[in-house]
């Protein structure tokens, strides 16, 4: 039988209704009742039940309405009243309401607009309806068009709207304080007692009273907690304050309704910065911005924030869209200058400082402006920047003569003129004691020796200075070779401070001089235990070890336990590493920075050329890419960053991607030379060999000229079909130097295209007069192989007999065994070769063509199969690998192979095509 389900529950439902359900009217009586006790929330859940009961009765959403007031929630509130009206109820029977709804829910635009049924409101509800519209024009930026309004209410026989009409006009008279009083005059149970505290919120705010206006705006908030604007106010005023958590629980309250609005997220970005949550302040500020909240304020604090995020490049794009206005604010300008200067912009970041009126502050920008501009060869615009501080006056501080002291040094012409700079330094303050120790090594350069002892005389004056005097004149006397006389300096040091690290450094100098390396370590070693971070003498205990072959694991564990201890010292970190490296440990360094990975500012900027590398030497090659991209997009205007991408871009097979970043910093840098010689390797490896030898004729001569360079030149024109300039380029490279590898090329190139016996006349000629290097009498048994396979194997023997255990001369000799039809005599050397190097592609080959000879073409192609996975598209081994595919039967993969191979020799092609017949 069926069963109903749904007869029995509506029956059941009429029985609880009828047992125990309030009717609308209680539900409303009830919520009167709790509305007089001032229990809003259980009054709202009995008014919502009236309602839900009887949608039509208009009573009922009136009093919720009223009720959604007192709560402070206007929006809801205007909602309720507006279907009281369509329920019925007249206009001017809540018409108060409904206007201060609308005002205090900040609803202007409707509040402005004429409200149906107006016309049956009184005289007073009129004159309040005014006066809300007044307030509306003034919230609104159009307090012109309030002025009326209030000039009429001045005569209102309402009390609160007599006195506020009358602030209004002392506010239109600069009146700021009488108009407060009048304010405050009025009765705080008026009408108007909420509009009240926000206007004299806002006059105390305009009369600097901070504190009085954040305790009146508070109030306000607790009557009209939805009032964003005025939450905005308070939130700018807590910002000034510096009351940041205050501020931040104003703004989050504002986003939860407009999490869009440009101002909001502009002081959310404050906030977020100045509590170093930089992430954040980014989020925020990418927000404002995007929202059109796009001023110059807003310009520069983006700026910063991706400079404290380490985003250099698109801190500097910011700060570009607002240049002209940077002056307003010193530190963007500086910061602007700073960038350039960072981003390579030299002559930009001149330009920078030629349109800023340098002070105190700005010694230290400009003198490195001007340092950066000396290292790129810009000297002209270096003595600009000189000129620049000279004319400042800057040049009476201690601070500024000792920057441009420390600059004009890097100028020849200048020199003396840094000496007396760093000299007038002094005389202005004798304790400046970088322009001493900078002075110091000037004279020490020049090989003044007496001169740097003598600047250590005023150090010897203070107790707290006399160990850098006496380290100073130890060291000169070092220099001069008189090692007695700096031992002598140097015990005087231990005396004035036991503790200095340097000093026990400089004692080891002297121990190694006196060839007591034993003596040395033991000093190096109290100098870490007396600084703990010294990183000189962790090095000299690395080296010193390192050169007696002792054990250095002991020494990398204690740098290890340091750097732990110091996660932020780079000293630590960058010696670290660069052990790491020389040890060819890339596990440890991949275990070291890679954590490091996660943390936007803790990552080192020199770790990821480091970290690349790690990764290279694992076969990492997806996470090298993946860091050396996140270094170039942190800031792709540095070439180094650049580089090291288009590198790993290039080892991932992803050349046209990896010419379009060099091209990019050929644009920037046309002149390049380190540029130009990475877009030509690009180039010839994706082998465009035109476009390369353009590139390589764009090289200084110095450089085209070398004959390693020309071996390249050479080698790409008979790759690009140049045979005679080719082989012309070459010979001028081998006349040069008889390398082996040009002497190959050549050989090779004449035994291909012009003659086999002048390749052999050729290499028999090298032999002659230069010796029978390895590598090339290896290439001429390959050579004599095609001609005389007797005589190729007793080459092959020889270098064999020379050399048993090269896994490559095995391979090669395996080969030739191969070649004449031993294969059964040449499996064993492959094999021995194989064993030792299993991953060798040409090893892998070998193995497969001698499998391949005794018939066994299954296990040949697993051999074959090896090798392309390790050099994919190699003609030889593809043309092994279809043949004994077609031998087992599986023509359909032969024909694909065949069908892919690119066959660049005469010999290949036409193996290709027999193959491709028998098919």
């Amino acid at each position: 039988m069926k069963k109903t389900y749904l007869p029995a529950a509506i029956a059941l439902s009429i029985i609880l209704s009828g047992c125990g359900g309030k009717s609308a009217e209680e539900h409303f009586a009830s919520a009167t009742e709790f509305a007089q006790q001032q229990r809003f929330n259980e009054a709202v859940i009995e008014l919502k039940s009236a309602v839900a009961a009887a949608p039509d009765n208009g009573d009922y959403r009136v009093l919720l309405g009223r009720i959604y007031m007192q709560t402070g929630d206007y929006i809801s509130a205007e909602k309720e009243l507006l279907r009281a009206i369509a329920n019925g109820i007249a206009l001017p029977e809540i018409a108060q309401e409904l206007i201060q709804t609308r005002f205090r829910s900040e609803n202007y635009k409707q509040l402005l607009e004429p409200m149906e049924g107006e016309d049956t409101l009184s005289d007073s509800l009129l004159r309040y309806l005014s006066f809300y519209r007044a307030l509306t024009e003034i919230e609104m930026g159009t307090g012109e068009n309030a002025l009326p309004t209030f000039d009429k209410l001045v005569d209102a026989p309402e009390p609160d709207l007599q006195q506020f009409a009358k602030a209004m006009l002392h506010i239109r008279n600069n009146a700021a304080a009488e108009a407060l009083a009048t304010l405050e005059a009025i009765d705080a149970n008026s009408n108007t007692a909420a509009e009240n505290l926000l206007f004299r919120a806002q006059l105390q705010s305009s009369l600097g009273k901070e504190d009085a206006a954040l305790a009146l705006y508070y109030d306000y908030l607790k009557l009209v907690p939805t009032a964003l604007r005025s939450r905005l106010s308070v939130a700018q005023l807590e910002l000034k304050n510096q009351e940041l958590d205050k501020a931040r629980a104003q703004l989050e309250q504002i986003m939860r309704f407009a999490p869009e609005h440009g101002l909001t997220n502009y002081l959310s970005a404050i906030v977020a910065y100045e509590q170093k949550d930089f992430n954040k302040a980014k989020e925020y500020i990418d927000r404002a911005i995007a929202n059109r909240f796009s001023t110059t304020a807003s310009r520069i604090l983006a700026g910063i924030i991706y400079n404290q995020l380490g985003l250099n490049s698109q801190a500097l794009a910011h700060l570009a869209t607002v240049q002209s206005q940077l002056g307003v604010y010193p530190p963007a300008q500086r910061l602007y200058t700073a960038l350039q200067l960072q981003a390579g912009e030299l002559t930009s970041a001149a330009g920078s400082l030629s349109t800023t009126n340098l002070t105190a502050d700005d010694v230290n920008l400009a003198a490195a402006t001007a340092f950066q501009l000396l290292r790129a060869g810009e000297t002209n615009l270096a003595n600009d920047i000189l000129r620049q501080m000279e004319d400042a006056g800057l040049a009476q501080d201690s601070r500024a003569l000792t920057a441009m002291g420390q600059l004009k040094l890097g100028i020849p012409e200048q020199m003396t003129a840094g000496i007396r700079d760093l000299e007038q330094a002094l005389l202005i303050d004798p304790a400046r004691h970088d322009a001493r120790l900078t002075l110091a090594a000037s004279y020490i350069r020049q090989q003044q020796y007496d001169k740097a002892s003598a600047l250590a005389d005023e150090w010897l004056k203070q107790p707290e200075t006399a160990n850098t005097g006496y380290n100073l004149k130890a060291l000169t006397a070092m220099l001069s070779a008189n090692f007695t006389e700096a031992e002598k300096f140097l015990n005087e040091a231990e005396q004035a401070d036991a503790k200095n690290a340097f000093t026990q450094y400089l004692l080891a100098a002297v121990a190694q001089q006196q060839e007591q390396p034993d003596q040395a370590i033991a000093l190096l070693q109290k100098a870490v235990n007396l600084q703990p971070d010294y990183v000189p003498a962790y090095l000299g205990l690395y080296g010193i070890n390192k050169s007696l072959n002792k054990e250095t694991s002991p020494i990398i564990a204690q740098i290890q336990a340091a750097q732990q201890k110091a996660p932020d010292n780079q000293g630590l970190l960058g010696l670290l590493l660069t052990i790491y490296q020389q040890e060819q440990q890339f596990d440890a360094i991949v275990a070291l920075l890679e954590p490091k990975l996660s943390d936007n500012t803790g990552f080192p900027v020199t770790g990821y050329p480091v970290l690349a590398n790690a990764y290279v030497n694992q076969q990492k090659l997806p996470q090298a890419l993946a860091v050396t991209e996140r270094w170039f997009k942190q800031d792709e205007r540095n070439q180094q960053a650049a580089l090291a991408y288009a590198n790993i871009l290039a080892l991932n097979k992803r050349m046209k991607e990896a010419l379009a970043v060099v091209d990019n910093l050929r644009k920037r840098l046309p002149n390049d030379t380190n540029i130009k010689l990475v877009q030509l390797a690009l180039l010839n490896d994706s082998e465009d060999y035109p476009a390369a030898l353009a590139v390589l004729e764009q090289l200084p001569k110095e450089i085209s000229s070398q004959p390693q360079m020309l071996f390249h030149k050479g080698r790409m024109q008979l790759l690009a079909g140049q045979l005679a300039l080719g082989l012309k380029t070459l010979q001028d490279s081998y006349n040069a130097v008889p390398d082996s590898l040009t002497a190959i090329a050549i050989a090779e190139a004449l035994a291909r295209d012009v003659s086999f016996r002048r390749a052999i006349r050729f290499l028999e000629d090298h032999f002659a007069k230069h010796g029978q290097d390895q590598r090339v009498y290896s290439f001429y048994g390959s050579l004599v192989l095609q001609d005389d396979v007797e005589k190729a194997r007793e080459i092959y023997f020889d270098i064999f007999q020379k050399d048993p255990e090269n896994p490559l001369i095995l391979n090669n000799y395996a080969w030739v065994l191969a070649q004449s039809g031993e294969a059964q005599k040449a499996l064993p050397y492959a094999e021995k070769a194989l064993g030792k190097l299993p991953q060798h592609p040409d090893i892998l080959d070998t193995y497969g063509k001698i499998l391949k000879l005794q018939g066994q073409h299954k296990e040949a192609i697993v051999q074959f199969e090896k090798s392309l996975a390790i050099r994919p598209n190699h003609p030889e081994v593809q043309l092994n690998y279809a043949e004994s595919l077609i031998q087992i039967g599986n023509t359909v993969k032969a024909r694909e192979v065949l069908n892919s191979i690119n066959a660049g020799s005469a010999e290949h092609k036409a193996r290709q095509q027999q193959l491709s017949a028998s098919l």
